[in-house]
């Protein structure tokens, strides 16, 4: 079973999601800047005085569809990214012996707060020697996706889809790969999880990198002793 052949074809499949469903709605926000059908602007009325331009309403809903459209396709980046490991692992034999690693550590109280990518790491790091410090994507880069991921399950909503970041999110990755445009001008105000096609594309490089370097490692390494 090639595990990363198989991340790959995945990766590629959301990216084809994300472009075609980001595209859709660009267009309809490109129609409404120029007028053109369905959004032909109504004729002038001396009597309407509303400032906002015709179809504001629809041109933000589409501009926030992109931004759900892009959450959703780092929710998919991330189950793609827990299905490799997991398929690494099967593919040298070591699923058994991960699995009570795995509970060990979650039963240890000094480890007490780890989320499942720590417990890999730890794993990868033991069985194989994995040095993470020679990874060119860090551990922590891999990380805030993985919070952001956590935020678009678990966070909170306002009165829009999208999601925000929490306050240990917004404490660990102040400037982080999912904070906007505007947010970063005016820091006191959202913390919602901005996707956008750049930040998507960047955050794919930075799982396909980073799992580049765990391919590197094999069985062949692993010395099939004791687990620690």
């Amino acid at each position: 079973m090639d595990a990363f052949l198989i991340l790959q074809r995945k990766f590629r499949s959301i990216q084809r999601f994300h472009k075609t469903a980001w595209d859709s709605f660009s267009e309809v926000k490109r129609k409404i800047e120029t007028g053109e059908a369905p959004f032909e602007p109504p004729p002038f009325d001396p009597e309407y005085d509303d400032t906002e331009p015709p179809f504001t309403e629809e041109w933000t809903e589409a501009d926030e569809f992109q931004n759900v459209v892009g959450q959703a396709a780092i929710t998919l980046l991330h189950s793609a990214l827990k299905d490799y490991l997991d398929d690494f692992l099967e593919r040298d034999g070591l699923t058994a012996t991960a699995e009570k690693y795995f509970s060990r550590r979650r039963n240890d109280k000094t480890k007490k707060g780890e989320s499942w990518f720590h417990h890999y790491l730890a794993f990868l790091s033991d069985a194989y020697g994995v040095d993470w410090a020679n990874s060119v994507v860090s551990a922590e880069q891999i990380e805030e996706i993985n919070l952001a991921r956590n935020d678009l399950q678990h966070g909170q909503s306002a009165y829009n889809l999208s999601r925000y970041r929490t306050e240990l999110h917004k404490l660990k990755f102040p400037s982080g790969l999912f904070v906007g445009d505007f947010e970063k001008r005016h820091p006191t105000f959202t913390g919602e999880i901005s996707v956008t096609r750049e930040t998507f594309h960047a955050a794919v490089e930075r799982i396909e990198e980073f799992c580049r370097f765990v391919e590197s490692y094999s069985r062949l390494v692993y010395s099939g002793g004791e687990m620690p």
